[in-house]
């Protein structure tokens, strides 16, 4: 005797609880109970279909909590800053002080007071500027084949360049900055290169150059292009040992 429509899919739903209190993980249980046959065969992919949807909707509505819980998030945490800038305020003009210069209000089952740390705030947007007048000159070099014609790159000037940006920009302030700052100042250099070009002429010559700037702290990243792997293995015909196009079925639902 076939089965309900009703009894397939309270077995269905019971398969999907199984399913996502395991992590998403289809066990060969749970795929011998979800095998499609062909007596069951539309109700029951209906009732996958259905889930799947309901699935989706659930991605969308966790992201949109997820966003909302973010936002919610930094406006507590400027509530808290703001609140306690108020309360430091307080102690500092009100608040009782020891022989210790230390200030404190206390109201019998509570105390606050003030404890003096001392933390580096960044300039961050003069070394903003200081490292896009950078970016910028190497750029103009490169494509002007003007950087081979000099052994260094002339810091006042690249200061000069920076403080010409502020006085554009309306804030003199952030080009203040003078040459021995720099010297605090790291800049992590991301150049995308082919292995291959690593290993002879100028890419060789890069690696070594590297050594001599810093032994510490560089790192190799590995990426393939993808698109660019695509049209070579499809459209080129050319073969690869790191990469393979494979077919994968889509579903499609209406």
């Amino acid at each position: 005797m076939a089965k309900s429509i009703f009894d397939i899919d309270k077995e269905l739903y019971t398969l999907y609880d199984a399913i996502e209190e395991a992590g998403g993980e289809i066990t060969p249980e749970i795929e011998e109970k979800l095998e499609i046959n062909g007596q069951e065969m539309t109700n029951k992919v209906k009732s996958i279909t259905n889930f799947i949807n309901k699935l989706k909707a659930d991605i969308l509505a966790i992201k949109s909590e997820s966003d909302r819980l973010a936002k919610l998030k930094k406006s507590k945490e400027n509530t808290i800053k703001g609140l306690t800038n108020l309360v430091l305020f307080a102690i500092k003009k009100y608040g009782k002080e020891d022989n210790n210069g230390k200030k404190w209000i206390d109201w019998g089952t509570g105390k606050v007071s003030i404890r003096t740390s001392k933390v580096v705030e960044l300039e961050d947007k003069k070394i903003e500027n200081l490292v896009d007048v950078l970016k910028t000159t190497v750029v103009n070099g490169i494509y002007t084949n003007t950087l081979h014609q000099s052994s260094s790159i002339d810091s006042q000037a690249l200061l000069d360049a920076a403080t010409h940006i502020a006085q554009i920009e309306g804030d003199i302030s952030n080009s203040e900055v003078e040459v021995e700052d720099m010297d605090d100042i790291i800049v992590n250099v991301t150049i995308p290169v082919t292995m291959a070009k690593l290993l002879y002429g100028d890419g060789y010559m890069l690696l070594a150059n590297m050594g001599d700037v810093t032994r510490d702290g560089w790192d190799f990243k590995p990426s393939v292009d993808k698109k660019a792997m695509k049209v070579k293995l499809t459209d080129e015909g050319c073969t690869s040992n790191i990469a393979k196009v494979v077919e994968n079925d889509n579903l499609t639902i209406k």
